[in-house]
């Protein structure tokens, strides 16, 4: 409590140490499609995660250090990877393409 003449007031502090918000963790992933529309995700690179969280630029996401996911429709996507330490949370993303090649869907 401050006192100041005969108003009181008070002033709450909050204390973190100097790490609160770094994340300990680095998101880092590679994919591969080979030649068709569904494509594996691959989080192992990532260091301190445990948590990992995708989301396939096509308005599915999912869950987990590897994944597969399988795009229905040409296009560019913006793949997202958000990992967590239980702290704080790092993200990194990468674009890729779908095309129709012959009468496929061919993602790289």
């Amino acid at each position: 409590m401050i006192r100041s003449g005969p108003k009181t007031r008070s002033r709450l502090r909050r204390c973190y140490p100097a790490n609160a918000h770094e994340a300990n963790a680095t998101a880092s992933f590679t994919y591969s499609c080979g030649g068709n529309s569904t494509c594996n995700f691959d989080a192992s690179g990532s260091t301190g995660a445990t948590s990992w969280n995708w989301t396939f630029g096509d308005g599915v996401a999912g869950s987990g250090m590897t994944v597969t996911h399988t795009y229905q429709n040409a296009g560019s996507y913006t793949v997202t990877l958000t990992v967590g330490d239980g702290t704080a949370t790092d993200a990194t993303s990468q674009t890729l393409s779908c095309s129709v090649k012959g009468k496929k869907l061919r993602c790289s």
